[in-house]
């Protein structure tokens, strides 16, 4: 069985030379889009005084590729920041666009019988919408988890112990797939199942402590760790953050 649950989520992104001459009260740059306004940017320094600028848009709110109309949708982001950077910056490639981007989890941990000496890791196990950056994340924790289970093992056990890693490697999963999908199903446009109850309250509840993570760097220490899938997501249900989270105004209102 897979599960797919996909945002239409595609991003188009270019590099710039960083204006050197205008000091800007920023090092990086997100405008974060939203359900009602899908549409987002980010600019990122990398090496030799370049800024990686990224165009983010959900639905038929796709950001194009073409130079006029690339800044056109730049312009359209809900804060003109990201605009106003670029204008006294150079381009230095043309933009480049993607657009594969839904999160899809085959579930070979649930096949029965399964066959001796297979193991699914990786993209063929499952991808996540690349925006999140779990990816490679990921990756590293299903080599561990392989690892693991393999060391000091002869050749005919490992294979009689795949199932077994299987499983294991499914565990892996869990964290990421709950964020990218839980986030994915707030636009109206996605394709897939649509949460039930419980899944629209871990939303709001989620939406509070987004809304925190902006003020209080407490609630924003934790939100990163998980996010970056060094603590797990119960953490965000802790009541030091729990308390912090639900004092913030609701985003809503």
């Amino acid at each position: 069985m897979t599960e797919r649950i996909d945002a239409r989520l595609g991003y188009s992104s270019r590099y710039y030379r960083r204006p050197v001459d205008r000091a800007a009260p920023w090092k990086a740059m997100y405008v974060q889009g939203n359900p009602d306004v899908p549409r987002g940017g980010v600019i990122v320094p990398v090496e030799g005084d370049r800024w990686l600028v990224t165009l983010i848009g959900q639905g038929d709110h796709q950001p194009p590729t073409g130079e006029q109309e690339w800044l056109v949708f730049a312009a359209s982001l809900r804060s003109g920041e990201l605009s106003d950077a670029l204008k006294d910056a150079e381009p230095l490639s043309d933009a480049v666009a993607f657009r594969a981007t839904a999160n899809e989890w085959t579930h070979f941990e649930r096949v029965r019988p399964w066959p001796r000496g297979l193991l699914v890791v990786g993209d063929a196990l499952c991808r996540f919408n690349p925006v999140y950056g779990h990816g490679m994340t990921i990756a590293a924790l299903q080599a561990q988890a392989i690892a693991g289970r393999l060391t000091g093992r002869e050749p005919a056990d490992i294979t009689a112990r795949t199932p077994g890693i299987q499983q294991a490697v499914a565990k892996c999963l869990k964290p990421a797939w709950l964020i990218a999908t839980g986030e994915d199903s707030r636009y109206p446009d996605t394709d897939g199942p649509r949460p039930g109850r419980l899944g629209r309250m871990q939303q709001d509840y989620l939406a509070r402590v987004l809304a925190a993570t902006n003020t209080d760097p407490v609630v924003a220490g934790a939100f990163f760790a998980v996010l970056s899938l060094n603590r797990p997501p119960q953490t965000l249900l802790t009541p030091r953050i729990a308390t912090r989270a639900l004092r913030t105004p609701s985003p809503r209102g």
